[in-house]
């Protein structure tokens, strides 16, 4: 072989090698900008929870109402609760309604865990809308207070309750 032919394909050497080493890096950097991408969907998502947590807090059709007392923040009428969840339960409507476009696809349920020196459990859901092609879930709860007015009327009574609020992200 001639000294040019030898150099050429010492040339076309080195630039395979090149090409596959760039295809490397290239491939590792794909992956990396994904699993980047992946990480901010999952916080977003999760900024989503904590966003219809803070909707369910200052719902007025939940807010706590006693005798002209305020009663401040992160606090839910049990009678209002109740009727809410009923109300949900029964009417496609109004679940479809504004209530769909507040909240999207998650479901939203208020726990009473803790009554009166008693260690008990009522579970109310608000809001349940899970849709068929869901993806993960991702949950956020809050400690809230529950005033019961119809115990000690006209002042009621406070329980620890949980607001959980799970965000349904889709594929």
């Amino acid at each position: 072989m001639k000294k040019a032919q030898i150099m050429s394909m010492e040339t076309i050497a080195v630039l395979l090698v090149f090409f596959i080493i760039l295809m490397f890096v290239f491939i590792f950097y794909i992956s990396f900008r994904s699993g980047a991408i992946e990480e901010k969907q999952e916080e977003f998502h999760s900024q989503q929870a904590v966003q219809i947590a803070m909707e369910v807090a200052n719902l007025p059709e939940l807010e706590c109402s006693g005798a002209g007392i305020e009663l401040g923040v992160d606090c839910f009428d049990k009678l209002k609760i109740e009727a809410l969840s009923d109300l949900m339960q029964g009417s496609i409507e109004l679940r479809a309604g504004i209530y769909q476009e507040k909240f999207g696809n998650s479901k939203i349920m208020i726990r009473e865990i803790y009554n009166m020196g008693q260690i008990k459990e009522t579970n109310w859901t608000i809001y349940d809308r899970e849709p068929e092609n869901k993806k993960d879930e991702f949950v956020f709860q809050n400690l809230v207070s529950i005033h019961d007015p119809t115990i000690n009327a006209p002042i009621g009574i406070r329980t620890i309750g949980v607001l959980e609020t799970i965000f349904y992200s889709t594929e």
